[in-house]
């Protein structure tokens, strides 16, 4: 009988390192891809609205501004598109990277138990995650759709920018998730930390609001990662001109971002699950 080993990998140089993630992110999908079903047959068995929830929040902080902004509450200044459709493009994306800063942690958490009683690539964890996301961010995006043509724009071929820029959303907040993970998963403070956070930096964020370019907030706005992908999903639709540059850049971050979380997860969850199952 064949028998597999999986320790610590604190003794590996970067490269073997590397080579140690991508083989468990291989061996790992079939897995990860399982623990994803399963979780998703579980949460749809205990929810009354199923499906419906995915979409949910978004839909609910749209329809809030929506309302501010029909009763004047404050002024939102104008905006290229109908405000009900440029809400909903910000806060579809805003949910999106939300969920997935904390869906790593959220994933390496649930899986504690499983991971303390068996050994198996840690990665599909991770797969599982992006699983996850995957079939989150397709809902909203579908939802979205109906929506917006409802509201009256007409559907072009131009519409399939806006499932990628949500992607981009989606594997910048990964990213970001990753990296905190390995504190995450240890200190329930950070989790905190992140709820608490969010909301200000959405309001930090072009997600319900245009903010001016030539003001403080509009020039720090190059050091906010969601900003491109929000701004490029309502482009696509306007015509207006796509800062390919910036979506570039942000695209290098994350995959740089990820590889250094996989790695940071890698070396420090046999001393996290170990510190679980004593």
């Amino acid at each position: 009988m064949r028998v597999q080993v999986y320790e610590s990998s604190n003794g590996e140089s970067l490269v073997q390192l590397l080579k140690s993630i991508l083989l468990g992110l291989r061996n790992g999908h079939s897995l990860g891809f399982r623990l994803f079903v399963r979780d998703l047959k579980a949460g749809l068995e205990a929810s009354l609205l199923g499906y419906f929830w995915i979409a949910l929040p978004a839909l609910a902080s749209a329809g809030l501004w929506i309302f501010i902004q029909q009763q004047k509450i404050i002024s939102i200044g104008d905006t290229a598109l109908p405000y009900p459709v440029f809400v909903l493009i910000g806060t579809t994306c805003w949910t999106v990277f939300a969920e997935s800063v904390n869906k790593p942690i959220q994933r390496y958490k649930s899986a504690m138990s499983l991971m303390v009683k068996l050994n198996f690539p840690r990665e599909a964890i991770f797969v599982s995650a992006i699983y996850d996301l995957l079939f989150s961010l397709v809902l909203k995006v579908v939802v979205l759709f109906v929506i917006i043509a409802a509201l009256g724009v007409v559907p072009s071929i131009g519409w399939v920018g806006i499932l990628f820029f949500a992607l981009g959303s989606m594997f910048i907040g990964v990213s970001f998730g990753l990296l905190i993970s390995p504190f995450g998963v240890l200190l329930n403070d950070f989790s905190r930390a992140i709820n608490m956070v969010m909301p200000f930096i959405m309001y930090l964020t072009p997600v319900v609001f245009t903010i001016q370019a030539d003001s403080f907030l509009g020039k720090m706005q190059v050091f906010n990662p969601v900003t491109p992908w929000i701004e490029s999903a309502r482009n696509i639709l306007t015509g207006a001109p796509i800062d390919v540059y910036a979506l570039g850049l942000w695209v290098g971050i994350s995959i740089v971002l990820s590889l250094i979380g996989l790695m940071l997860m890698r070396i420090a969850l046999p001393i996290i699950v170990e510190r679980a199952g004593s």
